[in-house]
């Protein structure tokens, strides 16, 4: 429930700004009730008549400043939707910086008029007086710094490359081992029990996170194993098991009822935890650069190299996980897959950018870095989409020049997992 209730405040643009409303009211409220123990220490003296006045320039500024700030939010989300991915307008929805701004510019206004209504409504005497001009001038202080930080962000709010640096953050973030590797439990062989007892979800939707601590809690009073078959970014189906308890007897309905509630699903996939999701996006931004209407292989190379970064950060992460202790040990859960990583990020490029000889090149770089990796999945791999983009790209290029000098990067290829230990078949 925690999860959700995360996910829906980050996607909302109304929830900063109400809880802002909410502290506003909160302190012109405040003023009121306290307001009398200040009569006889403060000597400024504030009429009502030019506070009133002065509240009300400010609403009507704040007003009009709010409306800025969600059309450009809205504009930038717009943008970045037609030019990138639609998946992508989510993180300018829910930029932490834009999302503080607009609730400053909102609780000023709200506190502007919650004030100009108390004032006319309440006796508020010197001292209440006071305290609703001090408020209005931390308010005011809030507001303008906001506006300030706030002008270099929103140049770069739509900027494709500001997205695809947004990007290759979460998704190097969500390469770690506990996003992607085991998080904490181990690794499920695929074999199944016989007394093995199917959980199943109670309704549809994507799996954002797994609460594999309460697992292996809940695993250990019921002297069993918790065996996961879907992991994070995999969608619930309630006529598919969501999962499997294994022990000496089966669960009751309110203990398999409390492990489904442990695996969190949504309506839509979270990149928090869900690293196949994000390097699906990468690859979309870099297909629809690709397409004719934009034509602009520079952004595809770009998210090419980002992807070398993310694969080669995921095969350290990886290593670490053997070392590292496994604190579940009565979890296990389906581990992600070289073959599963690596289609997801160049599938696609390798086919819509076969035509484009910048591309193709620098596709067989990045596979040729990611085959001195040691690992011999990832080299596999590596090898198999080689092959592959160099049938397209022989299809796809014009000149004989261009074929030549993808084919030869395709070799290196080879020759690189040669050197790191795997003999290609």
């Amino acid at each position: 429930m925690g999860d959700y209730i995360r996910l829906q405040l980050r996607e909302s643009l109304w929830a900063p700004p109400a809880l802002a409303a909410l502290i506003s009211i909160a302190i012109a409220s405040l003023a009121y009730w306290t307001g009398g123990l200040l009569e006889n220490i403060t000597s400024m003296s504030i009429s009502k008549a030019s506070l009133i006045s002065l509240l009300g320039i400010f609403a009507s500024s704040m007003l009009t400043v709010s409306t800025f700030a969600v059309s450009a939010i809205i504009g930038a989300a717009s943008g970045i939707a037609n030019s990138a991915t639609p998946r992508a307008s989510r993180l300018v929805l829910s930029d932490g910086r834009s999302q503080f701004v607009l609730a400053a510019f909102v609780a000023a206004f709200i506190y502007s008029i919650v004030s100009i209504l108390a004032l006319n409504a309440l006796d508020y005497g010197e001292g209440g007086r006071f305290l609703l001009f001090m408020g209005l001038i931390a308010i005011v202080a809030v507001v303008l710094l906001s506006f300030i930080q706030w002008i270099d962000s929103v140049l770069k709010l739509g900027r494709q490359q500001t997205i695809i640096d947004k990007l290759a953050a979460i998704t190097i973030a969500s390469a770690s081992l506990e996003r992607s590797g085991t998080m904490g439990g181990i690794a499920w062989d695929g074999d199944l029990p016989e007394n093995a007892q199917a959980i199943h979800a109670d309704s549809f939707g994507y799996i954002t996170a797994i609460d594999m601590k309460g697992l292996q809690k809940l695993a250990e009073q019921q002297d069993g194993q918790v065996i996961l078959p879907l992991r994070t970014g995999d969608f619930a189906d309630p006529g598919y098991p969501l999962a499997y308890f294994c022990g000496a007897k089966k669960l009751e309905d309110e203990d398999a009822r409390t492990l489904a509630s442990k695996v969190m699903t949504y309506r839509i996939r979270n990149e928090d935890n869900d690293l196949r999701f994000n390097i699906i996006n990468l690859s979309e931004v870099a297909d629809r650069a690709l397409s004719p209407a934009i034509n602009d292989p520079g952004t595809a190379i770009i998210v090419l190299d980002v992807m070398r970064t993310v694969l080669h950060r995921w095969c350290e992460n990886r290593r670490g996980q053997d070392a590292a202790e496994t604190g579940c040990d009565r979890v296990a859960i389906v581990e992600l897959t070289a073959a599963e990583l690596m289609d997801d990020a160049f599938t696609a490029i390798a086919r819509d950018g076969a035509g484009m000889v910048e591309v193709a090149s620098r596709l067989q770089n990045t596979l040729a870095s990611l085959a001195l990796t040691g690992e011999r999945d990832i080299q596999e791999n590596a090898l198999n989409i080689s092959h592959e983009a160099l049938e397209l790209a022989v299809g796809a290029l014009p000149r004989g020049s261009q074929r030549e000098n993808v084919e030869r990067l395709a070799r290196r290829v080879s020759d690189n997992a040669r050197k790191a230990g795997l003999q290609p078949d």
